[in-house]
């Protein structure tokens, strides 16, 4: 009697066990590991009075910083009004993120002979 009871013990404990490694655990305490997307940047310097380079190439979503290399301030501006810096002095940066592709056209507001174009694909 003891033998019988000694099986359904261990029996028991068997598919107690198989049972809870069936079950399916959720992943509510699993850490993500996505990762973020590679933020784009570019960089255009005001340098001698030109922009440089004086035309960039970048795909949606890329962030733009001007840096003002020159002895003068100067006020980045396109075209059609998309964007427009504030003053920049010697120095100084500013940033534009381009969401949508096209071809930007821009300059140095007071000097428009200083030109340039950004193109987003």
């Amino acid at each position: 009697m003891k033998t019988t009871k000694t099986i359904m013990i261990l029996l028991a404990i068997t598919i107690t066990l198989i049972a809870a490694g069936c079950t399916k655990q959720t992943s509510d305490n699993a850490i993500s590991q996505e990762q973020p997307e590679a933020e784009l940047k570019e960089i255009v310097k005001l340098r001698d009075n030109k922009f440089l380079p004086t035309t960039t190439v970048v795909k949606v979503g890329t962030t733009v910083t001007w840096i003002n290399e020159d002895q003068i301030p100067h006020v980045v501006k396109s075209t059609d009004g998309v964007f427009e810096s504030t003053s920049l002095q010697q120095a100084d940066t500013w940033s534009y993120k381009f969401e949508n592709t096209g071809i930007y056209n821009y300059a140095s507001a007071d000097h428009p002979e200083i030109s340039a174009r950004i193109k987003v694909e």
